[in-house]
């Protein structure tokens, strides 16, 4: 699916209810993901009817309390920001309205950075 839609809300969390514990002298971390909901502006994929009128994004990396985590090749969206994603549906029943990116940052630009382009290449 393709899509030009705009981040309405995001919370940090991990997948693991036992993460960032103590366990005996060792501090346990588990990776931290950024689930964003976003809003459709626009349907670019040839099934129209398959876009929603809003979905989740989940992306591995984040800022949870005082621990963030960074991956090499990804950026997680901003709150409020337009962006333009490539996506791929959750295989799992339980997460029917969850999506992912189809290639970390090659699936998603931002538009206010493609508009300043144009007007640079202008």
């Amino acid at each position: 699916m393709i899509v030009i839609a705009t981040v309405s809300n995001q919370v940090a969390h991990t997948m693991d209810p036992q993460s960032n514990s103590s366990q005996g002298n060792q501090k346990r971390h588990s990776p931290i993901y950024t689930t964003s909901t976003l809003k459709v502006d626009s349907c670019l994929s040839s099934a129209k009817n398959a876009c929603p009128d809003t979905f989740k994004l989940r992306q591995i990396g984040g800022k949870l309390g005082e621990i963030e985590m960074l991956v090499s090749g990804s950026r997680i969206l901003e709150p409020k920001e337009q962006v333009i994603l490539i996506l791929r549906k959750s295989q799992s029943p339980k997460e029917a309205d969850t999506y992912f990116l189809m290639d970390l940052l090659q699936s998603t630009q931002s538009i206010e950075k493609l508009k300043q382009i144009e007007e640079m290449l202008n």
